[in-house]
C-alpha cells in the first residue's frame, strides 16, 4: 500500500538524499556487477536522476539486455554513487535525525536499532529511498516493499543478517515499543505519527513520547462508575445465567425412548425403567393408562348392553 509523501512535487525530505546514497553505497560495496542488484542500482540512478541531482548526459543503463553489467558501466555507477554521497547535504541536524536521536536516547537503542529505524522512517518520507529499497528487493525476487528480509536489510545497512534478525525479534525494543511494526505479510512499517511529525517540521520535545501518543484526555467519570466491571460471571458457570429451568439435580435421570434422550421427561430416582408402553401388573392396576384400560375386565351391565 502506497503512503502519502512529505512533498507531493519532489517526494523528498531533508537528509533523504544523503541517506539514499549511503544505502546505495552499502549495496554497491557488497555486490558484484554480475548480480541482479547491480542492474537495480543502474535503474535507480536513471529513474531518480533529477531527484538525486545527477547530470542528464550520463546513461547508467547503456548495457541493454546483457545479463551482467559491463565493467565500464559498473565503474561509472560506482563513481556516481560515491560522488553523490560526498556532495549530498548532510543529514545531521535535520528534523528526522533529531527525532531519531531523541527516541534512541530515551529507549536505549543501539547503533543497529537506529539504522533500522532510520531506514523505515526515510522509506516512509522520501521516494528516493523508497525506489532504491523497492528496486533492490525486486532484484532479489521479493516484493517492492520494505520487508523483514534480513539479508536485504543487512545489505542496505552494511551489517550482518544475524545481527539484524536479533534486533527485529518480536520482543526487541524496536517492535515492543511500537516504533516499528511487522505485519502478517512481513512488511515493516514505522509508526505513522512519527512520520507525520517529521513532515510537519515538529521537533522533539523534552518528552517525545507525549508527542507520539498525543494529548491525554482528562477523565470525566469517577472510579465508582467502573466498580461493576469484573463482577459479571460467565453464563456457562451454571449460575442461573443462560440456562433454562429447571436445572437437572441430583437424583434425577432422563428417560430414554429407543436410545434417544428426551429432555421433557425426568424421573425422580436413578432406577431402571422399561421404555415400552406395556407396564407390569402392579403398576397397571394402581395407575391405569388409557391404553392399559382396554385390557381391564368389563362390568356385566356393560357387556349386556353390547349384546
Amino acid at each position: 500500500m502506497r503512503r502519502s509523501r512529505f512533498n507531493k512535487l519532489t517526494g523528498a525530505v531533508q537528509g533523504g538524499t544523503h541517506h539514499a546514497f549511503r544505502c546505495a553505497d552499502n549495496v554497491a560495496q557488497a555486490i558484484d556487477r554480475r548480480m541482479p542488484e547491480a542492474k537495480a542500482l543502474a535503474s535507480w540512478l536513471d529513474q531518480d536522476r533529477g531527484r538525486l541531482g545527477l547530470p542528464d548526459g550520463e546513461d547508467f543503463e547503456d548495457f541493454g539486455l546483457r545479463k551482467a553489467v559491463p565493467a565500464v558501466s559498473w565503474r561509472r555507477i560506482r563513481t556516481a554513487i560515491s560522488r553523490g554521497l560526498r556532495t549530498a547535504p548532510g543529514a545531521a541536524g535535520t528534523g528526522a535525525e533529531l527525532w531519531l536521536d531523541a527516541l534512541c536516547g530515551r529507549l536505549g537503542l543501539n547503533a543497529l536499532d537506529r539504522k533500522l529505524l532510520a531506514l523505515a522512517l526515510y522509506y516512509e518520507l522520501d521516494e528516493r529511498v523508497e525506489h532504491l529499497v523497492d528496486g533492490i528487493s525486486t532484484a532479489r525476487g521479493g516484493a517492492a516493499r520494505l520487508r523483514c528480509d534480513f539479508i536485504l536489510l543487512a545489505l542496505l545497512l552494511a551489517d550482518e543478517p544475524g545481527a539484524v534478525e536479533a534486533r527485529l525479534h518480536p520482543d526487541s525494543r524496536l517492535l515492543a515499543s511500537g516504533l516499528m511494526r511487522l505485519d502478517s505479510d512481513g512488511d515493516l512499517d514505522i509508526i505513522g505519527r512519527l512520520a507525520k511529525l517529521v513532515r510537519n517540521s515538529a521537533l522533539p520535545a523534552a518528552d517525545p513520547f507525549a508527542q507520539l501518543l498525543g494529548r491525554t484526555l482528562a477523565a470525566t467519570l469517577p472510579w465508582d462508575a467502573f466498580a461493576h466491571l469484573g463482577r459479571e460471571e460467565p453464563c456457562c458457570m451454571n449460575r442461573g445465567c443462560g440456562r433454562s429451568y429447571p436445572s437437572p439435580a441430583c437424583g434425577q435421570a432422563m428417560r430414554t425412548e429407543i436410545g434417544r434422550p428426551s429432555s421433557s421427561m425426568r424421573l425422580s430416582a436413578w432406577t431402571a425403567t422399561p421404555t415400552s408402553v406395556a407396564r407390569c401388573r402392579s403398576v397397571r392396576e394402581r395407575s391405569p393408562s388409557p391404553i392399559t384400560c382396554l385390557n381391564l375386565p368389563m362390568a356385566a351391565s356393560a357387556q349386556a348392553r353390547l349384546v
